[in-house]
């Protein structure tokens, strides 16, 4: 959930990747 790695990227991380983006939110 909170590597970079797989793109979820947490608020902390700058909301991850683009690819997940609103799912980036929803964790």
């Amino acid at each position: 959930m909170f590597s970079t790695a797989m793109g979820n990227g947490s608020h902390a991380n700058g909301n991850g990747s683009t690819a997940m983006g609103a799912v980036t939110q929803a964790n």
